[in-house]
């Protein structure tokens, strides 16, 4: 080793200890950084160095300076994605330190606690679940805990877990289950609900059955009528079964519209002769009231002339003899369709339940049905974009269903005014 490398490696290790860190190490020196090199080349290159020796250490000095920028800068891009990946997370995010004080926090944290400003301030202060509480002081001792925590106001239920990091930190993570209950519930719910309305024909057909067995099928006057009773009970089954599997593909969005122009009046005037025969027999009558200015309407008239017709249905099937249902559309910024019967009526107390799934008032439960019309029509309406709801004046007093669609634009018309779709 020469001399004059004996005398930079001291100078370098002795003059200037506060330079090291850098990372890029000089060849054969390992305690010395590179970093400090470009620093020094001032101090000693005038006699310890040549000058080429002193551009190739330069040159070695910069490209570590440049490397150390890169990698600060890749660290500060990750820290910043990784900032906003966690402020993005549905899930509450803590992180608490062992002063039992929050270091860090997410917005849905911040939602979830309800508690303002969370970051600074101590977890007792801004978390007031006691068995939250309670799950952070465990987790202190090392174990990861896991807890649900129910609360009544707002109604949530909420899966926390706990665990320590390094350093005497802690993570607590909380995951909203409230969505997820409801839709365990709606299933619990659905399944009984089809049970009870699959038990009442299938005991009625066993019932007939055994009838027909044990010798009524040889009184040809009594068969006749209990032939035409499962022939009931199976149209109801049927019927069922194609409601169902039409609330299916509206639910899941399989079900894909076919949206053109339609005009309102046409509309009406199809669901109306559609459903005259079922009116005749009921000895109710049918109106049609829809104006000739009416704008055109974006529908798949096929869903929406179902969403009529089942509307139409239940205002006979719930209107007495010598009634009238009329069906009805104005404009505005959207068009409102109407059916109006001057049947039972429904209670304020049932308005915002005809909507639900098998949902069925006492006085229409004499009527039959299945109970899933309405949530059909409104998954169709919902689909278009248009809202639906129920008003009624009380029982005795007439009922009256209105949804509303999207006007066509007049600029945007291409079909003549008033044509039907083809």
């Amino acid at each position: 080793m020469s001399s004059r490398s004996v005398w930079l490696r001291v100078l370098l290790a002795t003059a200037c200890p506060a330079l090291a860190g850098v990372g890029l190490l000089v060849a054969g020196a390992p305690a010395i950084v590179a970093g400090a090199i470009a620093l020094l080349t001032a101090l000693v290159s005038a006699w310890l160095l040549g000058r080429s020796q002193l551009g190739r250490l330069t040159r070695i000095a910069e490209r570590a300076a440049t490397d150390a920028r890169d990698e600060r800068r890749v660290a500060e891009t990750e820290r910043d994605r990784l900032a906003t990946l966690v402020a993005g997370l549905s899930d509450a995010i803590l992180i608490i330190d062992a002063a039992e004080r929050v270091r860090l926090a997410n917005p849905a944290a911040e939602q979830m606690l309800d508690a303002g400003t969370l970051v600074g301030r101590r977890v007792i202060e801004v978390v007031r679940d006691h068995e939250v509480l309670d799950a952070i002081v465990r987790a202190r001792g090392g174990s990861e805990v896991i807890v649900q925590v129910e609360r009544r106001q707002p109604q949530r239920l909420l899966r926390v877990v706990a665990r320590r990091l390094e350093g005497g930190e802690l993570l607590v993570t909380i995951h909203d289950l409230s969505a997820v209950r409801r839709l365990e519930t709606v299933r619990a719910d659905f399944v009984a609900n089809v049970s009870h309305e699959l038990r009442t024909p299938i005991a009625t057909l066993k019932a007939i059955a055994e009838t027909l067995q044990g010798g009524a099928i040889d009184d040809r006057m009594a068969a006749r009528d209990f032939v035409s009773r499962m022939q009931e009970e199976i149209d109801g089954l049927a019927q069922l079964v194609q409601e169902l599997l039409s609330l299916a593909r509206v639910e899941s969005g399989a079900d894909r519209l076919t949206q053109v122009e339609v005009d309102p009046g046409y509309l009406l005037r199809e669901a109306a002769r559609r459903m005259s025969a079922l009116a005749d027999r009921a000895g109710v009558a049918i109106e049609v009231d829809a104006g000739d200015e009416l704008p055109r309407v974006m529908a798949d008239a096929e869903r929406i002339g179902q969403v009529l017709a089942n509307l139409v249905h239940n205002a006979v099937k719930f209107t007495p003899t010598g009634g009238t249902v009329t069906l009805a559309a104005v404009s505005g910024e959207q068009v409102e369709f109407a059916v109006r019967d001057t049947g039972i009526g429904i209670e304020r107390a049932e308005l915002d339940r005809v909507f639900e799934r098998f949902y069925k008032s006492d006085r229409s439960r004499a009527s039959g049905g299945t109970g899933l019309g309405l949530a059909i029509a409104k998954h169709i309406v919902q689909a278009h974009g248009g809202e639906i709801r129920a008003s009624s004046e009380g029982p005795g007093r007439g009922a009256t269903v209105a949804f509303t669609l999207p006007a066509v634009a007049p600029k945007a018309r291409e079909a003549p005014e008033g044509a039907s779709p083809a």
